[in-house]
């Protein structure tokens, strides 16, 4: 075989190469998302069984830990990454069906709410002290947290409602004070010295600079 046709049949081989990893890892992600959504659609369907008998109890919670797990393997930005021009669709996830706050979130303790359509833990509770960009990561970081993203905040806004913006009937604690500005972890215009923020009070959607303020809410 000539030299100019091992070249070439290197060159090729070089080439697929990565279009080849490429396909297995879209194929591995397909798979982790197919059971992940298929363990939601269960979750859903049991939805009032947490308070059930301690077996039912144990499945459905087990259901949640397996999302969980789900969620860090695929470490997934939920659809949506901002780029630097935001539009308020872009900051949308697949939309929730008309159900109520009871069928879509369960308390799984005082301090932690599974939202069933989306497959997140949301603290029960707000921090209740504005803080620093690197305050709120550390912050969140400590308790096992992370601060969302904007898609994933945005997705607790109910335009519907006001003072504070969230769904009717909602099992989380009450938002008080003046401060309704909440940090996320996009970047605003792509710069690592503001993020932005998305206020309780209307679902309005803003920025402010690493240095400033801003409210904590921590998502797993």
């Amino acid at each position: 075989m000539k030299k100019n046709t091992i070249i070439a049949i290197i060159a090729v081989i070089m080439i697929l190469m990565p279009l080849i990893v490429m396909s297995a890892e879209v194929d591995g992600i397909r798979c982790l998302t197919e059971e992940r959504d298929q363990l939601l659609t269960e979750v859903r369907l049991r939805v009032h069984e947490v308070s059930a008998p301690k077996e039912w109890k144990q499945v459905v919670l087990k259901k949640i830990e397996r999302i969980r797990d789900l969620n860090r393997q695929l470490n997934r930005q939920y659809y949506v990454e901002l780029s630097a021009t935001v539009s308020k669709k872009a900051c949308l996830l697949p939309p929730v069906e008309k159900i109520s706050s009871k069928d879509r979130f369960i308390v799984l303790s005082p301090n932690e709410v599974f939202d069933t359509w989306y497959g997140l833990t949301w603290q029960t509770c707000r921090r209740q002290v504005a803080m620093t960009l690197s305050e709120a990561e550390k912050y969140s970081a400590d308790r096992g947290y992370r601060l969302p993203t904007l898609a994933e905040l945005r997705s607790l806004v109910d335009e519907g409602q006001i003072n504070p913006a969230l769904p009717e009937d909602h099992p989380f604690c009450q938002m008080g004070g003046e401060m309704l500005d909440y940090w996320t972890s996009n970047k605003w215009l792509a710069s690592d010295f503001y993020r932005m923020t998305i206020n309780f009070w209307n679902g309005h959607i803003s920025y402010r600079k690493a240095d400033q303020i801003a409210m904590v809410w921590g998502v797993k």
